[in-house]
């Protein structure tokens, strides 16, 4: 168990918090239809640093980065 200085739970706010994954490098967006392999390489990246808050059990990636994500036409999510 880990509570990092400044990460708070974005429901409660009160922790503890668990660490449970930490990875760098990972894509930012998924469900986008690239043109060719070499677009798809070249897709921004992230860290995923998920918490689990042992009060109220919400999981959340406090790396979370808005500003990396881009939506445009080529991005798929159909659910049908």
């Amino acid at each position: 168990m880990r509570d990092e200085p400044g990460v708070r739970c974005p429901v409660c706010a009160i922790g503890p918090l668990e660490s449970i994954l930490h990875r760098d490098g990972v894509p930012v967006i998924q469900n986008y239809l690239f043109a060719t392999p070499e677009a798809a390489r070249a897709i921004g990246r992230g860290t995923l640093e998920y918490y689990a808050c042992l009060n109220c059990t919400f999981v959340f990636n406090a790396a979370f980065a808005p500003e990396l994500l881009e939506y445009g036409p080529d991005y798929e999510n159909t659910q049908t």
